[in-house]
């Protein structure tokens, strides 16, 4: 039900038209916002029992999905192209998954040195995402 609520939520904010030369910027940032507030709030309440845990876990869903799919849909209802928006937004993970392969510390054969860079590439998550989001508002969200 919760994915459902934020797909309409994300939809509506999109397909709403800017007026004729002027910035969609607006819409752009409140879909991202929604969206990045989604997914705090389901993170959040995800480990919880009861009923939170399932709604923590469609919001969650509901977040990661607008982060990918809403701002390219505001991009492309507005005539410009999707696809650098898209690669844009999938840039912070590619550099996320960099900095982690390139962090490991292996001594040794015993040790299992698979994840010993996943806290600096989950870092750079929060330089990389705020980042990318900055310029799809001011710089790709224009006529």
């Amino acid at each position: 039900m919760t994915r459902w609520i934020a797909l309409v939520f994300v939809l509506l904010t999109a397909t709403a038209r800017a007026e004729p030369g002027r910035s969609y910027r607006e819409q752009t940032i409140v879909v991202d916002v929604a969206g990045m507030a989604a997914l705090a709030v389901g993170l959040l309440e995800v480990g919880k029992a009861g009923w939170h845990g399932p709604f923590g876990a469609g919001l969650t869903a509901a977040g990661v999905t607008t982060y990918f799919v809403g701002g390219p849909i505001v991009h492309g209802l507005h005539g410009n192209p999707v696809l650098r928006s898209v690669g844009l937004r999938l840039a912070p993970l590619a550099i996320g998954m960099l900095v982690t392969g390139f962090v490991k510390d292996c001594e040794g054969d015993t040790h299992d040195c698979a994840f010993d860079g996943f806290d600096e590439g989950a870092a750079s998550l929060l330089i990389t995402i705020p980042a990318a989001l900055v310029i799809d508002w001011f710089v790709f969200s224009k006529r």
